[in-house]
């Protein structure tokens, strides 16, 4: 009988290993686990004795196949030891690095934001005192090279682009200082003057092309010095027209030829009168609140037409015994007549004044209508106006008009 030493170590399976008690009993228990029947062993005193040789070979392959899944199991376990060990420290190492690389980088944000903000603040206070200095040197320009007083000098020194909306301002200011300043000199002729050239521009400015050459002609009124006539002082005390606006010798265009026959012209405050040019007698009187349209052409022609309310019978009836007889209403013969035109190199002139006598007198400003074509009273007829101009807006001298009567219409040739 041949013995053999089982060595439990090797060979004790999970749930034996850890039982309390004997060795025999231990021994027992290992036994039964394994492949072997009871006949095949028996035990000694201080071992067990295996009875067949087989048995042992089988034991042996047991314990040979045992030993490599024990040690699978070992390389195993330390494997997985060795990796949670290396990821704890990698964790710990990752950690430790994104914690440094943070306050790193938290750092070098809170380094930079502040930087930002001097330079920021550094920025501001460099363009403040920039301006400042754009600020002082404009002024002393400024005021080292101030526009003249004069209301039409457009100079004025370039500002800086930040300053560009308080150089317009500060020009606007300047220039309502002067402009207060300058009409602070007129006395009140001269304020009626430019009061005048002021209505001129309300009324002709791009609406009449020979209003240009007006601008720079001062309003004289009186060009024929009728102020002064003697004659003129005694008839007009009678008709209540001392105050003469306008005096000139113009060219009445007849209704009937359009010929221009030279006439004297003078508009007072209360009314507008046609007189001879030799004697001063009065042809006729027109009232100025019976002036309701005043019609011109666009172009450089001198013509004008006043449009002359038509006389009422009622009223001609009634007023028959204080008219005068050389008033427009005074007569049958100036009654047919009816509006009235006239050609004068003041055209612009005469139009004012007659513009703001009108409205004195009135309270209302009369209609200056200024197209190619109007309609016209003439008496009993009324008559088409017509401008034609074959070079546009050409400066037409007197002598080259002409006017053609035809009919109902009359044409004016430029």
């Amino acid at each position: 009988m041949t013995v053999y030493v089982i060595k439990v170590l090797h060979v004790v399976p999970p749930h034996v290993a850890c039982v309390e008690g004997q060795s025999f009993e231990g021994c027992a228990l290992l036994l039964a686990d394994l492949p072997l029947t009871p006949s095949q062993y028996t035990f000694g005193r201080t071992k067990v004795f295996i009875k067949s040789q087989r048995a042992v070979h089988e034991l042996e392959e047991y314990r040979r196949e045992r030993l490599e899944d024990l040690a699978v199991l070992v390389q195993k376990t330390y494997r997985g030891w060795r990796q949670k060990t290396r990821y704890r420290l990698m964790k710990a190492a990752q950690v430790t690095i994104a914690t440094t690389w943070r306050s790193w980088k938290a750092r070098e944000e809170y380094r930079e934001m502040k930087h930002r903000r001097r330079v920021e603040w550094a920025a501001g206070v460099i363009q403040l005192c920039y301006v400042n200095y754009q600020r002082r040197r404009y002024l002393t320009r400024v005021l080292c090279e101030m526009p003249s007083d004069s209301p039409i000098d457009t100079s004025w020194p370039l500002p800086p682009t930040a300053m560009a909306e308080a150089g317009i301002l500060l020009r606007h200011l300047h220039h309502k200082w002067r402009c207060h300043r300058y009409r602070l000199q007129f006395d009140q002729t001269a304020r009626n003057r430019m009061r005048e050239k002021v209505t001129a521009s309300i009324i002709f400015k791009d609406r009449k092309a020979s209003y240009c050459k007006s601008v720079s002609h001062p309003f004289l009124g009186d060009y024929v010095r009728l102020r002064q006539n003697g004659q003129w002082k005694k008839m007009a005390a009678d008709t209540n027209d001392q105050y003469v606006v306008f005096a000139d010798i113009v060219n009445k265009i007849t209704r009937s030829a359009g010929k221009f026959v030279p006439i004297l012209l003078a508009v007072s405050t209360n009314s507008l009168l046609v007189l001879d040019q030799r004697t001063l007698q009065i042809k006729y009187r027109i009232p100025a609140m019976d002036i309701q349209r005043i019609s011109l052409s666009p172009y450089m022609d001198d013509i004008a037409v006043l449009h002359v309310k038509p006389a009422s019978p009622t009223a001609e009836l009634s007023s028959s015994q204080n008219i005068n007889p050389g008033c427009l209403f005074g007569s049958d013969e100036v009654k047919r007549k009816g509006d009235l035109v006239l050609q004068t190199g003041h055209v612009i002139e005469v139009v004012t004044k007659l513009f703001l006598v009108v409205q004195n007198a009135t309270g209302k400003p009369p209609d200056v209508n200024i197209c190619t074509e109007f309609d016209a009273n003439f008496g009993q007829n009324s008559v088409l106006f017509t401008f034609r101009t074959a070079g546009g807006l050409a400066e037409v001298a007197p002598g080259q008009i002409r006017i053609l009567r035809r009919h109902n219409r009359m044409e004016v040739l430029l």
